[in-house]
């Protein structure tokens, strides 16, 4: 019975996850902005390996001393892939990155009369990260197994409905808020069905992370219209005011961003807090649904004590080049640089969050309680 609840609960979230999904404009009657693609300047690039330095020199801009490297490089790609060229490295961006024999790049190709110009543009990450992913599948097998590998495939399904869902449709123009739920529901039901598997716990967890990032979407909304946030307190989203898809809502944008990245940690709090009113009432099945909700909410609270600096620490650490400019700027006090968009953006974004993770122990706790009270067992036994 409780695998058919299971797989009508995950049938019913993606169902409404794919009506959210669908083209709903966030204002009515008005069409996303199409973007010609002819019209906007692209850079071509190319892979290249590194044969040879020719020549490291520096020099003097304005006081400010320009290291500038001129290499010698084979192209691993395209029509011309092969041949030798000439690649220019220079930090004029503000960013020198030193190339090194046998080492792959990233280099912006340049069309100027009478041929090309190449620029390198980056280091050539994709193998080391694909390296990465390696092992972090094989960590995960190796240690969960089976389960291990089923929340690998749940992971990649998260990115995938991230990819092909949420961000298209917030390009498009659609409202990102709503968007950012319908990718949330596809997300829950397929991601934690996949990792956990269907059953009861799993069922009861499901429910609890829809109720509980409800209350994170709510207190989003007003937490952000609170502080009159507007969204645009990052480089980011100052870029996208001029890009081709200027039409998006930057408000809703950060509201989406905030119910996002709360989505993740809301999977492990239900689901902890779901195993442990199991494993109590397996322990003691004539628990009634209140003894149930005080010893398991008993767990909970140590749980929270470990969440509350959680999401604190990661945007912190995520923060810490915009925090190290505030702390270097000597020409605002203290007061001003904390009321500037993009530290209250941080910090509602962190207090959502702690917030919605907090909220999840007593929501996911009371619903355990009920499901697996003694009344619930009679029930279900009848």
């Amino acid at each position: 019975m409780s695998k058919r609840i299971s797989i009508f609960l995950a049938a019913a979230l993606v169902f409404y996850g794919l009506s959210l999904a669908a083209p709903t404009l966030a204002q009515a009657g008005t069409a996303p902005a199409e973007v010609n693609i002819s019209d906007v300047i692209a850079p071509r690039f190319v892979r290249a390996k590194v044969t040879q330095i020719v020549n490291e020199s520096e020099r003097d801009a304005g006081g400010v001393k320009v290291q500038t490297q001129e290499l010698r490089g084979r192209l691993l790609e395209g029509d011309d892939g092969g041949r030798e060229v000439d690649i220019e490295n220079s930090d004029d961006s503000g960013a020198f990155r030193r190339a090194e024999v046998g080492e792959t790049l990233v280099l912006a190709v340049v069309s100027e009369d009478p041929g090309v110009r190449y620029y390198v543009a980056d280091h050539y990450r994709m193998p080391a990260m694909l390296a990465v992913l390696g092992f972090f599948f094989l960590l995960a097998v190796a240690l969960g197994r089976r389960r291990g590998f089923a929340s690998f495939v749940g992971l990649m399904l998260s990115i995938l409905i991230l990819a092909t869902v949420v961000m298209p449709q917030i390009a498009a123009g659609y409202d990102p808020l709503m968007t950012a739920i319908a990718g949330s529901m596809l997300i829950i039901a397929l991601s934690m069905f996949m990792s956990h598997g269907p059953g009861k716990r799993t069922t009861v967890a499901v429910a609890a992370t829809v109720m509980s990032l409800i209350a994170s979407g709510v207190l989003a909304t007003a937490f952000v219209r609170m502080a009159r946030l507007f969204g645009a307190g990052s480089d980011a989203a100052f870029y996208l005011q001029y890009s081709p898809i200027s039409n998006i809502d930057l408000r809703g944008l950060l509201l989406a961003g905030i119910i996002i990245s709360t989505l993740g940690v809301l999977d492990d709090v239900t689901t902890a807090q779901v195993a442990a009113v199991e494993e109590i009432h397996n322990a003691d099945p004539t628990l009634s649904h209140r003894e149930l909700y005080k010893r398991g909410l008993s767990v909970g609270r140590e749980h929270i004590a470990s969440l509350v600096n959680t999401l604190a620490l990661v945007y912190a650490g995520a923060s810490l080049p915009l925090f190290l400019v505030f702390h270097n700027n000597q020409t605002q006090p203290l007061w001003v640089m904390l009321n500037g968009e993009p530290i209250a953006e941080e910090f509602i974004r962190t207090m959502v969050g702690s917030c919605g993770l907090i909220l999840a122990v007593p929501i996911s706790t009371w619903m355990a309680a009920v499901a697996y009270s003694k009344k619930s067992a009679e029930r279900s036994s009848n």
